[in-house]
């Protein structure tokens, strides 16, 4: 059969393997003669986990990468153990009719390192070498003003691969403008992949307020500024006499889902540490009432759940999916202010007043975003 390889897609987080499985159901859907392939570069399955899912899983460590990229390597660094057959991974690229990107942030100049956005360019040099076509799926990108050694690399290798697939669809208005001013080949602007996804989801709302935290935020505020704000938040949800559920998107996260949830003692608060599938995740938020998120994806399983959403973030990608669905004014954002400008209370209190008009519009938007899906612009030659 022929096979669409699928990379930036893995189980690290939540988020990254959402979009994974979005991916593979879109390509089961708009493309049933192919099969698709994750090549995972950040491998944590084994063998007997990988027969778990019902598409192949082809471990690459970032290691293997580069020793396929530069055969020299090979010389100073030894083959990961996790990783699959080398030999066997080069005559997977050579022979497939497709590869499609799902790796987000893997190119940019926010303090990126070197190394990965050499490895982000990696695959699509291989795929070059034997002229397989590539396809960036939805995802956010730069910015690209990079300084230094880095400029000099994006300039002289960089760019050109970058140009090299077919099309691009950028997540966020920013991140389009950014890819224009680097590539000659076509780009557009398109929802998040997972916003795409046409699940068929039973909805009900219960008594539970899912939170989902994300440590990410000590970037932009003091650790125990963001303990604080998750526990007003959810103080303000329990004196409304509603179940808060703590669940975490991230394994990163787990340390501060239990220092939040170490500050509040109530009944009806539930701290989960369950490692939920994505599906079983859905399954969960459909059944709530209301969803406070930090994780971006965390906030998009809320928005194709319908559920009115507390939003948490600090990066383009929130507040444009914040101004998609006509909820900014339901988004706090630490890039802009500080922890101490905003009134917990006001949010809770909002969502609370708002529920009914926030399901139906979120509904509406998600109906028109599916409407013009981002695979019909996706064209395989036979």
């Amino acid at each position: 059969m022929k096979t669409i390889l699928i990379i930036g897609g893995n189980f690290i987080n939540k988020g990254a393997e959402s979009m994974l499985m979005a991916t593979v159901s879109g390509i089961r859907k708009n493309f049933p003669g192919y099969e698709p392939v994750l090549v995972d570069l950040f491998p944590v399955k084994t063998a007997s986990e990988k027969t778990e899912y019902d598409f192949r899983i082809v471990n690459m460590h970032v290691r293997t990468l580069f020793r396929i990229s530069f055969p020299f390597l090979k010389l100073v660094f030894r083959r990961k153990s996790i990783s699959d057959d080398e030999k066997e991974i080069k005559k997977m690229f050579a022979e497939a009719s497709a590869l499609f990107d799902i790796s987000g942030y893997g190119l940019s100049a926010h303090n990126q390192p070197l190394l990965w956005s050499v490895a982000y360019l990696l695959p699509f040099g291989l795929a070059r070498k034997s002229k397989v076509p590539v396809w960036l799926l939805p995802q956010s990108f730069g910015p690209f003003n990079f300084v230094g050694v880095k400029k000099l690399f994006f300039k002289w290798w960089g760019q050109s691969l970058l140009n090299y697939p077919e099309l691009a669809f950028a997540r966020e208005p920013e991140g389009l403008k950014d890819l224009k001013s680097v590539r000659k080949n076509p780009c557009l602007l398109s929802s998040d992949i997972v916003l795409q996804r046409d699940l068929n989801i039973e909805l009900h709302s219960g008594d539970e307020v899912i939170v989902i935290p994300n440590r990410q935020l000590f970037n932009f505020s003091e650790p125990d500024k963001v303990v604080w704000l998750f526990t007003d938040i959810i103080k303000g949800f329990l004196e409304k006499g509603l179940v808060v559920r703590i669940v975490r998107h991230s394994r990163d996260d787990e340390k501060l889902c239990r220092s939040i949830s170490g500050l509040i003692s109530h009944s009806s608060l539930i701290v989960d540490s369950s490692d939920y599938s994505i599906e079983a995740l859905i399954e969960l938020i459909s059944k709530a009432r209301f969803v406070v998120s930090a994780r971006y994806h965390g906030a998009v399983h809320a928005l194709i759940c319908k559920k009115p959403l507390l939003m948490i973030g600090w990066a383009g990608k929130y507040r444009y999916l914040a101004q998609l669905f006509g909820i900014s004014a339901h988004l706090i954002d630490l890039q802009h202010r500080r922890i101490e400008d905003y009134d917990m209370s006001s949010f809770v209190e909002g969502l609370v007043y708002e529920k009914e008009n926030l399901t139906e519009s979120i509904s509406t938007r998600l109906q028109e975003i599916r409407l013009n899906n981002f695979w019909n612009h996706i064209n395989l030659k036979s």
